[in-house]
């Protein structure tokens, strides 16, 4: 696995612009890109990909369980709001 971090203020606007079509959104000056560079696995399957997100994210089960710990309750939610992702 390869690891690439570049400043976007240290990006001649060719490179920004061709990074910005890949990320699908404008960058600001004070943003850093992260891109891992990871072999292609012959599994596609959801075992396989959250075994990756677990090598890539160490702390992700972690993460998983404070975030289930401390959920907001239901009714602070609005379920009948219009989705917009």
């Amino acid at each position: 696995m390869e690891t690439v971090v570049r400043n976007v203020r240290d990006l001649d606007q060719i490179d920004r612009s061709a990074l910005e079509r890949v990320v699908g959104h404008q960058l600001g000056e004070g943003q850093q890109l992260v891109i891992q560079v990871v072999p292609v696995s012959p599994k596609t399957d959801d075992e396989e990909a959250a075994r990756v997100l677990d090598r890539i994210l160490p702390s992700n089960q972690e993460l998983r369980a404070f975030a289930a710990q401390h959920r907001p309750p239901d009714e602070w939610f609005d379920h009948n709001e219009k989705r917009h992702f």
